[in-house]
């Protein structure tokens, strides 16, 4: 087939295939539009206040991290919570009372596609966590089994930003790979090679340790992905926001990569093989349909295990392909030397 795209377009096609053809660990993230936050009492002033600082703690989890409340656009659409509101209630809780409110997430995808906003989708990438504490003279490495308060800081800012964290087993396998002082040094490849088990798409590594002039605690963090360091940042203050602020700068970090503009249009053939029923062709439909990134899916063509979609995108094509390649569900079904001449998707179903 005779291939319409222009040469450059190819190009950035075939490069954003090879870019994301490798199997990364995602998870779908649930309640992804759902926000609580504390409130003093059930009075209609203390419910409209809560209700603007959950609208602006959506719009960071959503959108391209806490730099998203420096935008005038998405300060505009901050006026205008009330009308994204889809229900509401009062929720105790052992430290407080709280409002949690579920926006609508259809209004709220369509305000930002207005406005030229980014948007971050429920489909996110696994972070792997490696973290020292030093106290008392001695240094450990935290995980699930430690029940440090860090732990709980960490979580608590993973639940806000809809980030999937997770920490280290430190079982026989992890001490053989890696050491304490492998993870204080801040040894990229040991770590890294520690870390392939897990398929994480992100490793966040911290080294967290009281200052012995100012007593404050330092966080000394740097962030992974494909086996480079993509930012590196420290912090002092109290120790459960020092770990907080690690999982906060990881999360701002991701989402400037993940979160995509939906102010371009464009149309695509998605080929699917590995159809070879009906349950195979709804779970194809389902899940298209539910990626951010699609406006449309219209079935065209079914031809021997074949299915054939034709998509309208709210956004790029390499938005689309950066989506499958965290959906664990389609991966690519052709080597980039066949892609090079095509303007036409080919995925291979995995097996649910």
């Amino acid at each position: 087939m005779e291939s319409s795209l222009p040469p450059m377009r190819r190009i950035v096609l075939v490069s954003l295939w090879l870019l994301f053809s490798l199997p990364a660990a995602a998870v779908e993230v649930p309640g992804l539009f759902t926000v609580s936050v504390p409130v003093s009492g059930q009075g209609a002033e203390e419910r409209e206040g809560a209700l603007y600082a959950a609208f602006s703690r959506l719009l960071v989890r959503i959108g391209s991290g806490r730099g998203m409340l420096e935008d005038e656009r998405a300060l505009a659409l901050l006026q205008r919570a009330p009308r994204f509101m889809e229900q509401y209630r009062y929720r105790q809780t052992p430290e407080s009372l709280v409002l949690e409110v579920r926006f609508d997430p259809r209004a709220v995808e369509r305000a930002l596609l207005e406005q030229g906003l980014p948007l971050w989708g429920h489909t996110r990438p696994l972070t792997l966590a490696w973290v020292v504490v030093q106290e008392g003279g001695q240094r450990r490495l935290i995980n699930e089994d430690n029940a440090h308060s860090l732990l709980a800081a960490m979580r608590r800012e993973s639940a806000e930003r809809a980030l999937p964290l997770s920490f280290p087993l430190l079982d026989l396998e992890d001490q053989m790979a890696l050491s304490v002082t492998d993870v204080w040094g801040g040894f990229v490849d040991r770590i890294m090679a520690a870390s392939a088990r897990y398929g994480a798409e992100a490793v966040l590594v911290g080294r967290l340790y009281r200052d012995l002039t100012t007593h404050r605690w330092q966080g000394r963090w740097f962030l992974l992905e494909g086996g480079r360091v993509v930012d590196r940042w420290v912090v002092s203050g109290p120790l459960d926001w020092v770990a907080a602020e690690g999982v906060a700068r990881t999360a701002d970090v991701l989402a400037a990569r993940y979160a995509q503009r939906l102010d371009r249009s464009e149309g695509v053939r998605l080929w699917v093989t590995g159809v070879t029923g009906l349950a195979d062709y709804a779970r194809v439909q389902r899940y298209v349909e539910g990626l951010t990134v699609v406006e449309r899916v219209q079935p065209v063509e079914v031809d021997g295990g074949r299915l054939a979609l034709e998509l309208r995108l709210r956004g790029e094509v390499g938005a689309l392909v950066q989506a499958f390649a965290l959906g664990g569900v389609l991966v690519p079904a052709a080597t980039a030397s066949e892609r090079a001449e095509t303007d036409v998707l080919e995925y291979r179903l995995l097996p649910p």
